[in-house]
């Protein structure tokens, strides 16, 4: 049993560690309400029962299944999904909290699947964790004046780290302890996190695998998005949206997204707008204000085969097409900078080219440059890249890969292609490798172990990271890629 302000919860102990599922973070909203606020959360009498898993957002599956498998399984979808899960060794200890902000890309995810369960990472690293569900897509980030003024996922994460603050020393946490923590648009949020006056002051540590570089919508922008979105559903007007069922805003959400037709790059979702809460140079924002604090951040090798893997229109693309695709990006000497990356390989097909060059893009460059900016505000910045390449054909050390390892939860990522086949001694390995370091850091706010050795923070060293592969080492970003 725990007590927190809202109520007494019953939750579950398993091989030593507490769980607590489906805890409200914020009242319900009734259906017209959908794009308002997350509102306080209510208080109940008795005891609720907090042993299973509660439902996720809405949502439909997602491009990353081709390399996670399906996650939903078989968990409801409900829009009012205002809830967190806490993990926890002990009730009565005050240990180091993390609190993970899901990936998906803006679109898909929620802290109730198993494939973010946090037990066997309270168990190893005697941490209490927490993981989140927030609004996705349309109804996370819509920005229509009138009716939704934006940022609704921003403010889901805002509340649910109120409540975490107010309540997780009753689960053994202490609030004094706290790294916020995320994969994918979970780091792009975190990165935000780090950036809000009121917040950032309340986070110790932070923790960003695979950060998107995507900027926020400027609000002409957003409102232009919401715009194409409605002549596209052939809504009378925008007030419709408000009582659409959720089913059809799903779906026409895929279709202004298909209606974009990116060759090879990640349509234009909905995102956060600038505002009052939201800065318009996030990463600037954010080093200023996290001046001084530790840091771990990184990427996987091969980011972007985990989006382009399942097309087999560029698997075979040539030379010319990929050089095509980087002029169309306003890339000066399209045809030397191919030439820089087939010297990284040594040797590489255009397909393994147009995958560098997109996980650079949208991904390695904009850590890296994060990454020095927190190094220039004396942050202990930790630099790592994740490059075990997966026996999935086609995806090598590719988006999401990290997750599983980090987790250290085989069982519930045994459906993942990227991960399933894998020998067992690998998995074990660098899960030990990998999540040991991620854990060392919630606790010390320094990522080094016994299996990286020495690993000093950037400011004493050029941008050389943890290089997790079959070996773990400290290399140059721009060693050959091998």
């Amino acid at each position: 049993m725990v007590h927190c302000q809202q109520g007494t919860l019953c939750g579950l102990l398993h091989k030593g560690v507490s769980r607590f599922m489906d805890i409200p973070y914020a009242a319900d909203l009734a259906s017209h309400e959908r794009f308002q606020p997350p509102r306080p959360p209510l208080t109940w009498s008795g005891v609720r029962q907090a042993q299973q898993r509660g439902a996720i957002f809405p949502q439909l599956p997602s491009r990353l299944d081709f390399v996670m498998g399906p996650r939903e399984a078989g968990l409801a979808q409900s829009e009012n999904a205002f809830r967190l899960n806490v993990w926890t060794p002990s009730t009565s200890a005050r240990l180091p909290v993390l609190f993970w902000i899901h990936g998906g890309g803006f679109l898909s995810g929620g802290g109730a699947l198993p494939c973010y369960d946090g037990e066997a990472l309270a168990r190893s690293g005697q941490v209490v964790v927490v993981s989140v569900n927030y609004r996705l897509g349309i109804l996370g980030n819509l920005y229509y004046p009138g009716i939704a003024a934006g940022n609704m996922a921003v403010q889901d994460l805002l509340a649910a780290f109120d409540w975490v603050t107010a309540n997780i020393a009753s689960f053994g946490g202490d609030p004094q302890s706290i790294t916020v923590g995320g994969q994918s648009a979970g780091a792009w949020y975190t990165q935000l996190m780090m950036a809000i006056p009121g917040v950032s002051e309340r986070i110790q540590r932070a923790l960003m695998m695979s950060l998107p570089d995507v900027p926020p919508l400027q609000q002409d922008a957003a409102l232009a998005l919401a715009q194409q979105y409605c002549h596209l559903a052939q809504l009378p007007s925008a007030d419709a949206l408000r009582d659409l069922p959720v089913a059809d805003l799903l779906l026409n959400q895929v279709k202004m997204l298909r209606a974009q037709g990116a060759v090879a790059d990640v349509p234009q979702t909905f995102m956060a707008v600038i505002d009052a809460l939201v800065p318009e140079n996030i990463a600037q924002e954010a080093a200023r204000r996290f001046a001084g604090k530790p840091v771990l951040i990184g990427t996987t090798r091969e980011e972007m085969s985990s989006f382009l893997g399942s097309r087999p229109d560029l698997l075979t693309i040539s030379q010319e097409q990929v050089i095509e695709i980087m002029q169309d990006k306003q890339v000066e000497n399209a045809a030397g900078r191919y030439a820089a990356y087939l010297a990284r390989r040594g040797q590489a097909s255009p397909y393994l080219v147009l995958v560098d060059f997109m996980s650079d893009e949208l991904f390695h460059l904009g850590t890296l440059a994060l990454a020095q900016a927190l190094k220039q505000h004396s942050s202990p910045t930790y630099l790592y890249r994740f490059d075990l390449a997966s026996p999935q054909p086609h995806v090598h050390a590719c988006h999401c890969l990290e997750l599983p390892f980090f987790f250290r939860d085989q069982k519930n990522w045994q459906r993942a292609p990227m991960f399933d086949d894998f020998p067992i001694e690998v998995k074990n390995g660098i899960t030990t490798a990998f999540s040991d370091s991620v854990l060392q850091f919630v606790l010390e706010g320094a990522p080094a172990t016994k299996h990286t050795g020495e690993w000093p923070p950037l400011e004493k060293m050029p941008m050389r990271p943890m290089v997790f592969a079959r070996n773990v080492e400290l290399r140059d970003w721009q060693d050959k890629f091998n």
